[in-house]
């Protein structure tokens, strides 16, 4: 019963008792080459219950641009859709991530890859 994550510049949500508990990613990214050699990643450790849901994402997601040009999604869009639907199953969450990120671009271009994951123990 134990999660072990190291996220590079990237936070791991977990939902637990009808909350989210952010755990922060190192402050490094995958790739650049600023960072050769400093790119320590450190690795969290934490005990999941059964009923938690974890979710971690790419940098595109909170970075997609809205039909307006200049609103990002955001971090905390993601997280106020987690909390709202938290009762949904994986399927029926990626259904409702699916349709609100396209309502939200509307007609804007995809400016990077999207991943959204969520695990349900």
């Amino acid at each position: 019963n134990l999660v072990e994550y190291a996220g590079a510049h990237r936070p791991l949500y977990i939902v637990r008792n009808n909350e989210v508990e952010q755990f922060k990613g190192s402050p490094f990214p995958i790739g650049g080459m600023q960072y050769r050699g400093r790119n320590k990643y450190k690795n969290r450790e934490f005990e999941y219950n059964k009923g938690d849901s974890i979710f971690f994402f790419s940098d595109g997601l909170p970075d997609q641009f809205g039909a307006n040009g200049e609103d990002k999604y955001s971090p905390q869009r993601i997280r106020e859709l987690i909390v709202e639907h938290q009762d949904k199953s994986m399927k029926e969450l990626e259904n409702i991530f699916r349709e609100d990120l396209k309502t939200w671009m509307g007609e804007e271009k995809q400016i990077d890859d999207v991943l959204l994951m969520g695990i349900n123990f």
